[in-house]
């Protein structure tokens, strides 16, 4: 089972760690308290950007990489390409119906900056989009109270 984390290292600059290695550099606008998005950079130096799209209730968030479309995400769940990832108000995370793992909020001091949200995954294959999930999460708990980390 690896251990991940979502870490702040600034207003807008994070970092998704995976067992104490960084594995993706991730940048918001400023104004990611009123919008859903990304650039990412992993650590193969591929890039990935999270753009939104659809109106106001019925925002479909889209992962590219290289122009590719890798992952397709409303606020909870993910759509494509792992049908049945989502997670629920407490934060646990589920993969059809079983729980797969939990965010958790530390606050600890990790790799320069303040963990977010802490998470362990034994299921490889939904890295990508557990990770994404977690940054739409914090997005949105940041939209929903108008407080950036």
């Amino acid at each position: 089972m690896s251990k991940y984390a979502l870490v702040q290292l600034d207003d807008v600059d994070f970092t998704v760690c995976k067992n104490d290695s960084v594995i993706w550099t991730v940048r918001f606008p400023y104004t990611y308290t009123e919008t859903y998005g990304f650039s990412a950079t992993s650590k193969d130096g591929d890039t990935f950007v999270l753009k939104n799209k659809g109106l106001l209730f019925w925002k479909e968030l889209i992962l590219y990489n290289a122009d590719q479309v890798v992952g397709k995400f409303n606020r909870k769940r993910c759509i494509y390409p792992i049908k049945d990832l989502w997670i629920d108000s407490r934060f646990f995370i589920f993969l059809k119906d079983k729980l797969i793992s939990k965010f958790d909020r530390s606050g600890e001091s990790l790799h320069g900056g303040r963990a977010i949200y802490e998470w362990d995954l034994d299921v490889s294959e939904a890295e990508l989009m557990v990770a994404t999930l977690a940054i739409v999460s914090m997005q949105n708990k940041a939209q929903v109270t108008g407080v950036r980390y």
